[in-house]
């Protein structure tokens, strides 16, 4: 196993290389796998779409999903939206489709010092309430941790049985908090 240095995020880490270690940018690590995440729940009607602008949308109806572009209609503010998958934080609603993530892969580059330290902070909380800051995103969403993949992180209001999700990218958060 051969290890080497970082420099893309400042952070300098030392990361292992290894067959699994291939992710490397902001895109490999957050945005391809919000991408697939957003094609799963493509059909789903009626969520609220937050981006780390501190914009949201009511998606009503998806026109397309390519070339790193989230293609939407929304009816309530009676707009297309056409935004970069990059910019979005999260995927909020009560989500009746259970969906399983990509599972995380240790990481080389931008994705080794912003991914995976908030993906492993969030799997030591698995099943855990949480409070989570993301970037655009007011207040804190309190709610609890299901399911780490790679990328992104989906929360449910109840650990044991959720009848609701809301999905968010892990390069979106900005804080994890719980009680002392």
């Amino acid at each position: 196993m051969t290890t080497y240095r970082t420099s893309k995020c400042g952070c300098n880490k030392t990361v292992p290389s290894t067959k699994e270690s291939v992710l490397k940018s902001r895109c490999d690590c957050c945005v391809i796998p919000f991408q697939n995440l957003l094609r799963k729940i493509e059909n789903e009607a009626n969520y609220t779409l937050q981006t780390i602008g501190g914009e949201e949308f009511a998606v009503s109806s998806v026109n397309s999903i390519s070339n790193f572009i989230f293609d939407i209609n929304d009816e309530i503010n009676m707009v297309r939206a056409r935004i970069p998958i990059c910019m979005i934080g999260g995927a909020v609603s009560l989500f009746q489709v259970d969906v399983n993530l990509q599972s995380s892969i240790k990481s080389t580059g931008e994705c080794a010092c912003c991914e995976d330290p908030s993906s492993d902070s969030l799997k030591s909380f698995l099943g855990e309430e949480v409070s989570l800051s993301i970037l655009g995103r007011p207040i804190l969403l309190t709610q609890f941790v299901l399911q780490v993949g790679e990328g992104i992180v989906k929360v449910g209001n109840d650990p044991d049985a959720p009848v609701a999700f809301s999905y968010f990218s892990t390069c979106a958060i900005t804080s994890i908090q719980t009680p002392l």
